[in-house]
């Protein structure tokens, strides 16, 4: 009777740490695929997974091509939204409400970003260091301005968006189509 014991110890023990490890069954998936409006491929934005329950949120960059990857997405229900305002802002990220001039009694504080003129590399990052400077803020934001697509606006929120999908383990490609 007590070998039986160390035994069926051993048995709830690979079980529990099976469930444990399989996310009680649920997985994750790298998914990916393509997004479009009206028959052409987005060229910036972003896609956004939210649970339709409780759970995480998972996001991407939609690249040039229409494409978009999201590693490791949780196995379930989601709505999907999709967002390219962010593309056609003239501003720098982060620079709502500034001047590039200081502004007097009241005025906007001075915009940090306005007095750059080019992305230098930090002191002593040589041409080996790995280092990649990004173009200068005005320079940035016209490339994306120039990826700019306007969608309707019911896309960009959970709350309004028609769009839902289901991720399971073993089918990766989402593609979303917009009308």
């Amino acid at each position: 009777m007590r070998a039986s014991i160390p035994r069926i110890f051993c048995a709830v023990m690979l079980c529990s740490l099976t469930l444990f490890f399989s996310g009680c069954g649920g997985g994750k998936q790298d998914m990916s695929g393509k997004v479009s409006y009206n028959g052409k491929a987005l060229k910036g934005g972003f896609v956004t997974f939210v649970a339709a329950g409780e759970g995480p949120t998972f996001s991407a960059t939609i690249q040039e091509d229409g494409t978009y990857t999201m590693p490791g997405v949780l196995a379930g229900d989601y709505k999907v939204c999709v967002e390219t305002e962010s593309l056609k802002g003239n501003k720098p990220a982060g620079s709502a409400g500034m001047t590039s001039k200081g502004g007097a009694k009241g005025g906007a504080p001075e915009n940090p970003l306005a007095k750059v003129k080019e992305n230098k590399p930090p002191e002593g990052a040589g041409k080996d260091s790995g280092y990649t400077p990004g173009g200068p803020p005005a320079a940035m934001a016209a490339a994306n301005a120039a990826k700019y697509v306007q969608i309707p606006n019911e896309y960009s929120k959970a709350e309004t968006t028609p769009l839902t999908t289901t991720v399971k383990t073993g089918q990766p490609t989402f593609d979303i189509t917009l009308k």
